[in-house]
């Protein structure tokens, strides 16, 4: 790929409309994965229909990264200045949505889905503007892959001392309590979504032409990467992903970003105006349903009787939550555009003092060990106002031009 020419007019981000429909696909899998692992016991979940559709919604978050990624991907190229202040900011706001999820008073560190996000940004931002992007981006999968399942495993066998200890950390090898996500090698998904966003940029007509070879191309990936877990796993490696990810997940991983692109393409070609309807998920509505879906999770929860619940009896249930928490995400990404179209000069200070009011009762609630459903309740509200100022900041570049 040729290097973008710094002398010619401004790049900016192209519009690829399967990468809303790629955040719906991740979404779908994030709120099947919570239903099952959430409402269900393990008799339950050895249904062996029910067991595969909560396993694939395990892949959510690596479907979520690489959609990060691709978002970037996209904008790469940039000849605009940088805007390291407004990225600052997003980051910002992104590890403190993280933060209301685990902050209690006897907990004071931690990162989650959100946080990891907002981190992964400072490494895919710089990107955009790089001059080889592609290069840069492949690379560091490569890296990240040596790194992790090269140098990570043979730091294993070395004997404990303190500075092994850290290098274990850092290289992803130990999980460290209440971190979800380790930088290792979870940034590689992000970097993947870069390579996808970078080439379907300026590939728009060749993707159209040749529809079918990328589905048949996707198919390979995603078959290539399926043998390789059953490799691993016949040769006794755990599929692993909780604050240790095995190598056997890793390639999971990498098939469910192809089966999920190849299910966005899909969807965008020949799903027909309502299918893309359901499924379209906006950036800020993307946010929005991560807290959403767990209001939704504990109510559903609430009021069926979740130990009678068969296989379609889980399924319509699924169903339900999920065109609940999709309606109420674009409901708020409306709201929220409007109340930014409004551009009242208070509106910035008071989400920020209604968010600092939500910590409070957050570790107020905690320490008081309030019912679960209260922490919910003022976790959900202080992210959903997170996402409005998410929005906020997004506006201020557009308006500042």
């Amino acid at each position: 790929m040729n290097s973008p020419d710094r002398a010619g007019p401004a790049r900016t981000r192209v519009r690829w409309d399967e990468l809303d429909l790629l955040r719906g696909v991740a979404g779908v899998l994030m709120v099947v994965n919570h239903t099952g692992y959430k409402w269900l016991n393990a008799e339950q979940l050895a249904d062996p229909v029910v067991s595969a559709l909560v396993f694939a919604g395990s892949c959510a978050p690596v479907v979520f990264f690489a959609t990060s990624g691709v978002g970037h991907g996209l904008g790469s190229g940039s000849t605009r200045a940088p805007d390291r202040l407004g990225l600052l900011r997003k980051v910002a706001i992104l590890l403190a949505a993280d933060a209301l999820l685990w902050l209690s008073p006897s907990q004071w560190y931690g990162l989650d889905f959100l946080g990891f996000i907002g981190l992964s940004m400072l490494a895919l931002d710089p990107l955009r503007h790089a001059r080889h992007p592609l290069r840069w981006a492949t690379g560091g999968i490569v890296l990240v892959t040596i790194l992790r399942f090269g140098v990570g495993e043979a730091v294993k066998g070395w004997p404990p001392t303190p500075t092994n200890v850290a290098l274990r950390i850092i290289l992803g090898i130990d999980p460290v309590d209440g971190v979800s996500y380790p930088v290792l090698p979870w940034i590689a998904y992000g970097l993947t979504g870069f390579v996808v966003g970078a080439v379907a940029k300026d590939a728009r007509a060749w993707i159209d032409r040749r529809f079918a070879w990328v589905l048949a191309g996707l198919a390979v990936a995603v078959m290539a990467n399926v043998a390789a877990t059953r490799v691993l796993v016949a040769t006794g490696r755990a599929i692993h992903r909780w604050g240790y990810v095995s190598l056997a997940f890793y390639f999971v991983g990498f098939a469910s970003i192809a089966a999920a692109i190849a299910v966005a393409l899909i969807a965008a070609r020949w799903g027909g105006g309502r299918t893309r309807r359901l499924l379209d998920l906006p950036g800020l509505a993307s946010l929005a349903l991560v807290p959403l879906h767990y209001v939704v999770l504990a109510i559903v929860a609430a009021v069926l009787p979740l130990a009678a619940l068969d296989r379609y009896g889980w399924l319509a249930a699924t169903l339900v939550t999920l065109a609940v928490s999709f309606g109420g995400a674009r409901a708020v990404q409306t709201a929220a555009t409007r109340a930014v179209a409004a551009r009242r000069a208070w509106f910035g200070p008071a989400l920020l003092g209604a968010v600092a009011a939500a910590f409070v009762a957050k570790m107020v609630s905690a320490a008081a060990a309030s019912p679960e459903f209260v922490q919910l309740g003022i976790v959900a509200v202080g992210q959903l106002l997170l996402c409005v100022y998410f929005a906020l900041d997004g506006a201020r570049p557009a308006k500042a031009r």
